[in-house]
C-alpha cells in the first residue's frame, strides 16, 4: 500500500484510529496487530479531505520563498548570494513548462562559486545547495506541471499504530521541523540561528498556515494513544480550520525544538511526504 501525504504525516507524529462512527467523533477500533482503524464522522472526513488538498496546493513557489526568507534570517550574508544566483541564471531557468525540465536546467548550472560564498556565510554544502534550489524555484518555478504526486489518503480505510503520546504539539511545529531538516549541523547547532529561522518562518504565510495543522496532529496523537489502550473509544478530529493560536508569554523556541526532536519520526514522515510536492531533495534524507 502506498503512503500518502497525510498517512506519512500522521504516522510520523503519532496517531491511531477505528471502525464504527458515532455522531460526534471518530471511532477508534479495537487494537489488532499494533494498529487500530479510525472511522471518521462525515464532517471530519469532509474537512480532512479538503485539508489534504489545501496542503498540496500550498507547496509551491511561495512556500519555497518563505523558507528562503527564514534561512536568510539565520544567515544574513546569504541573501546577496541568492540574488546574484537568480539574476545570473534567469535565461537558463525560465521558459520551462514541467518540474523535470526545470530541475534538469537547475542541475546543469555551475554553482561552485555560489556554494563557496554560502560556505563563507556559514552554510554547510547540503544546506547551501538546497537554498539555491529554493531560490531558483521561488524566482522561476511557478506553475510547473508534473513532479511527484502522492496518492490521496483513503479516509475510509485509515489506520494508525499504537503509540504513547509524547505531549501536545505547540507553537509552529512546521517551522521548528524545517529548521531541523534544513539545518542539521548548522541551524540546529546554533541557538541564535535557530531562533532567527523559527521566528521568521512563523510570521510568513506558509508558517501561519502550517501552524494551523496542529489540531489534526494532536488529534492523531490522541488516537494513537487510545489505540495503545486497546482502542474501542472515540477521539474528536477537527471539522473546521483552527483559529489562529495565541502566543503565550514565556513560550520559547527551545521548548518547541525539544518537542520536535522527541518526535523524530515526524521529521522523516513529513519530509518524505512534502518534499516531492516541491520536487526537492531535502538534506540528510537521501
Amino acid at each position: 500500500m502506498k503512503t500518502s501525504r497525510f498517512l506519512a504525516l500522521a504516522t510520523a507524529t503519532a496517531v491511531v484510529f477505528s471502525a464504527v462512527t458515532p455522531a460526534q467523533a471518530a471511532q477508534i477500533g479495537p487494537l489488532n496487530q499494533n494498529k487500530c482503524k479510525v472511522t471518521f464522522t462525515a464532517a471530519e472526513k469532509d474537512f480532512l479531505t479538503s485539508m489534504e488538498q489545501d496542503v498540496a496546493s500550498r507547496l509551491d513557489s511561495t512556500f519555497a520563498r518563505d523558507i528562503n526568507l527564514s534561512l536568510e534570517a539565520a544567515y544574513p550574508s546569504a541573501r546577496p548570494v541568492g540574488n546574484d544566483f537568480v539574476d545570473a541564471n534567469k535565461q537558463p531557468l525560465t521558459g520551462h513548462k514541467t518540474v523535470d525540465a526545470f530541475d534538469a536546467a537547475f542541475d546543469a548550472l555551475n554553482k561552485d562559486s555560489y556554494l563557496n560564498r554560502l560556505g563563507m556565510a556559514g552554510m554547510n554544502e547540503s544546506t547551501a545547495k538546497f537554498y539555491l534550489q529554493l531560490r531558483a524555484r521561488a524566482a522561476y518555478g511557478q506553475n510547473l506541471a508534473g513532479g511527484t504526486e502522492s496518492e490521496e489518503t483513503d479516509w475510509d480505510n485509515y489506520y494508525v499504530e499504537a503509540r504513547k503520546k509524547e505531549g501536545d504539539i505547540e507553537g509552529n511545529f512546521a517551522g521548528a521541523l524545517l529548521a531541523l531538516l534544513l539545518g542539521l549541523t548548522d541551524v540546529l547547532g546554533n541557538e541564535a540561528q535557530m531562533e532567527k529561522f523559527y521566528s521568521t518562518f512563523e510570521k510568513t504565510s506558509a508558517g501561519k498556515y502550517f501552524e494551523g495543522l496542529n489540531a489534526f496532529l494532536n488529534a492523531n496523537a490522541d488516537a494513537e494513544e487510545a489505540c495503545l489502550g486497546e482502542g474501542n473509544t472515540t477521539v474528536a478530529f477537527p471539522t473546521k480550520p483552527a483559529s489562529q493560536p495565541s502566543k503565550e508569554d514565556g513560550s520559547s523556541t527551545a521548548g518547541i525544538v525539544v518537542g520536535v526532536i522527541a518526535a523524530v519520526l515526524a521529521v522523516v514522515g513529513i519530509a518524505a511526504a512534502f518534499a516531492p510536492q516541491l520536487g526537492l531533495q531535502i538534506p540528510g534524507l537521501r
